[in-house]
C-alpha cells in the first residue's frame, strides 16, 4: 500500500509506513487564537500535507517524559519534540496498511495529571496496537491526541471567567479532538459511528467526564488506572486559591485585573515552566458546562446515568505508586503524619480508624514497610473500590479488568503492578523489555482490549450479584476470568469495603482526601 491517501476532507496526504501500519502524524486538528483561546476546529479545505513528524507538545516541564520513565521504571528511547503554546492541537492517526473501511476507532487520551503527557511519547505509540490488530484479524485504527496542560489547558478563576476566558480547556481540547475524527475519520478507512475512548490516569479522569455527553462521539469508554474520584472536579473558590499561588509565583499577583491577563497572555512559555512549582494542581473545574457534577461514591448512580457508553474499566494492583511520587517531599514524615491526620478524620469512627491501621499493619514509625501499607490504603480508597462501584452503577454494559502483573524492572517498586503498567503492556511497546510470560499477558490484555474496540464480549459483563473480571498476571497465572464476590480472588484486599460497612466509602475517600492534602 502507498504511504500516500486521497482523504475526501484533507486531500493528498502523505504519511510513513511501519511494519503493517500506515501513519499519519502531527495533524492539526484545532487552531488556538492565543494559549487561553477557545479552540476552533480545523475545517480542512484539500490542501493535503505532509505527515511524517510529529507535531509539538503542550508546554510542560523538561524531562516530562523521563520522569514518566521513572514512574515506570524503564526508559525507551525518545527523541525530544517541541512543545508550543498554541500549535500543540495535534493528533497521530495509526491505521491498518489494507483497503478496508469502516474499521473499528480506538482514541487515547494520555495521562499525566493534567500537567504532562503526548501522544509523541514512545510507552503511547499506537503502531504496535493496530499491528497486532491486523495480525489477529480484528483491524482498527488508533488515534493518539495532544490537548493542552498545566496553566494553560486548566488554571481557572473567576478573574479569567470575567475576561472571557474559560476553564476546563484542556477537556474541551480533547472534545474538539472527538468532533474532528467524527467529521474525518471515515476518509482513513474508520467508522465514525464506532469510536472507542480510552485514557489512562488523569486520562482515564477525562474520558469518564466525557462519557455522559448528549452528543455521543463515541459509543464505547475505557478508563485505565483513574476515574474522577481520583481527583474530583475542584470548586470555583478552589480554583481562585490556586490561580491566586501562580500568579503569584509569576511574580504578576500585585498588578490589576487586565494587567494580569495580559501578561499571562504574553509571558515567556519557558518562564511558566521554571517558575511554577511542579506540585501546583491542575484539575478539572465544576462549571456547570463540561464538568457539572461533583463525584462521590454515594452519587455514582447519578453521575453517569446519561452513558450510553459501554465501559471496559480496571486498575493496576499498586496503583497508588504514583502517589508515592506525588508525596516524595513529604517521605520523611509521611507515615506518621497519616497516623495523625486519621485522628482527625476519622476521630467520629475510632473503631474503624483502629481497623484501618491494624487491617494495614499500619504503625507510627517511619519506615518504608509502613509506608508502603500507607500506600496499600490508598490504592484501595482511590483505584480498586472506585472500579468495582462504578462498574456496579454503569446504566450499559461494564466489563472489569484487574492487572496484576509485577514491575519486572529495578526501581523503588520493583515487584509490584504499578502505575502505567497497563499501558505499558497493552501497547506491547516494551515487548523486548518482557519475559516470554509476561509477552504473552501482554498479549493477552491487547487482544481483549481489541475485541472490546471491535465491540465482542470477551471479558464477561459485570454486574451486582455477579461480580466478574478478567485478571491478567502474576507471572504465569497469565489470564484468567473470574466470578467471584471475595476480593481476593481478583488479587486485591477487602478491608477498604470491611470499614466501609460502618462509615460508607465516602467517609473513608475523604480521610484519604485530608492526607493529602496535608491535613
Amino acid at each position: 500500500m502507498s504511504t500516500t491517501l486521497e482523504h475526501p476532507q484533507l486531500g493528498h496526504v502523505a504519511g510513513i509506513k511501519h511494519g503493517n501500519v500506515l501513519r499519519f502524524l502531527g495533524i492539526q486538528y484545532a487552531t488556538l487564537e492565543n494559549r487561553f483561546a477557545q479552540a476552533k476546529l480545523v475545517v480542512n479545505n484539500q490542501k493535503g500535507g505532509k505527515f511524517d513528524k510529529h507535531g509539538p507538545t503542550a508546554v510542560m516541564m523538561d524531562n516530562a517524559c523521563q520522569t514518566e520513565h521513572m514512574f515506570i521504571q524503564k526508559s525507551l528511547p525518545y527523541t525530544p519534540v517541541k512543545s508550543s503554546d498554541t500549535d500543540c492541537l495535534n493528533l497521530d492517526i495509526n491505521m491498518p496498511t489494507t483497503d478496508k473501511t469502516g474499521l473499528p476507532v480506538f482514541v487515547f487520551i494520555h495521562g499525566g495529571g493534567f500537567a504532562l503527557g503526548s501522544n509523541a511519547w514512545p510507552q503511547y505509540d499506537l503502531a504496535a496496537f493496530v499491528g497486532r490488530s491486523v495480525e489477529r484479524g480484528t483491524p482498527v485504527i488508533a488515534v493518539g491526541i495532544n490537548y493542552r496542560l498545566g496553566v494553560f489547558g486548566f488554571l481557572a478563576s473567576q478573574e479569567l471567567l470575567d475576561a472571557g476566558i474559560d476553564a476546563n480547556r484542556g477537556l474541551k481540547d480533547q472534545l474538539v479532538a472527538l468532533e474532528w475524527i467524527h467529521k474525518n475519520i471515515a476518509g482513513f478507512g474508520g467508522d465514525p459511528e464506532n469510536v472507542t475512548v480510552a485514557g489512562e490516569s488523569a486520562g482515564a479522569i477525562s474520558a469518564l467526564i466525557h462519557a455522559c455527553r448528549s452528543d455521543r462521539l463515541f459509543r464505547r469508554v475505557m478508563s485505565m488506572g483513574g476515574t474522577p474520584l481520583l481527583m474530583s472536579p475542584i470548586s470555583q473558590a478552589f480554583a481562585d486559591n490556586i490561580y491566586a499561588s501562580v500568579t503569584k509565583q509569576l511574580d504578576l499577583h500585585d498588578m490589576g485585573a487586565q494587567e494580569r491577563i495580559n501578561a499571562l497572555l504574553a509571558i515567556d512559555k519557558a518562564d511558566v515552566v521554571s517558575k511554577v512549582s511542579p506540585s501546583t494542581p491542575f484539575l478539572p473545574v465544576l462549571d456547570r458546562d463540561i464538568v457539572p457534577l461533583d463525584y462521590s461514591f454515594e452519587k455514582l448512580s447519578t453521575n453517569f446515568t446519561n452513558s450510553t457508553c459501554d465501559l471496559l474499566i480496571g486498575d493496576c494492583g499498586f496503583d497508588s505508586s504514583i502517589l508515592f511520587y506525588m508525596l516524595h517531599d513529604r517521605l520523611p514524615t509521611l507515615v506518621s503524619d497519616f497516623v495523625k491526620s486519621t485522628e482527625r478524620s476519622l476521630a467520629k469512627y475510632p473503631d474503624v480508624r483502629s481497623a484501618l491501621l491494624d487491617g494495614y499493619r499500619i504503625g507510627n514509625e517511619d519506615t518504608p514497610e509502613n509506608l508502603q501499607r500507607v500506600l496499600e490504603f490508598g490504592h484501595d480508597i482511590c483505584f480498586y473500590a472506585p472500579v468495582v462501584e462504578i462498574a456496579k452503577t454503569w446504566p450499559q454494559s461494564a466489563y472489569v479488568f484487574h492487572f496484576n502483573e509485577n514491575n519486572p524492572w529495578d526501581g523503588q517498586w520493583k515487584g509490584f503492578s504499578t502505575h502505567i503498567l497497563d499501558v505499558a503492556f497493552l501497547f506491547l511497546n516494551y515487548q523486548d523489555h518482557l519475559s516470554k510470560e509476561e509477552q504473552e499477558t501482554a498479549l493477552a490484555f491487547c487482544d481483549d482490549v481489541l475485541d472490546f474496540v471491535s465491540g465482542k464480549e470477551a471479558v464477561p459483563r459485570f454486574g451486582k450479584g455477579m461480580e466478574a473480571a478478567k485478571v491478567y498476571g502474576p507471572g504465569d497465572a497469565g489470564s484468567r476470568f473470574v466470578q467471584s464476590t471475595k476480593s481476593e480472588d481478583f488479587g486485591r484486599r477487602p478491608l477498604v469495603y470491611e470499614m466501609a460497612k460502618k462509615t460508607g466509602l465516602d467517609v473513608l475517600l475523604q480521610a484519604w482526601k485530608t492526607f493529602m492534602a496535608g491535613m
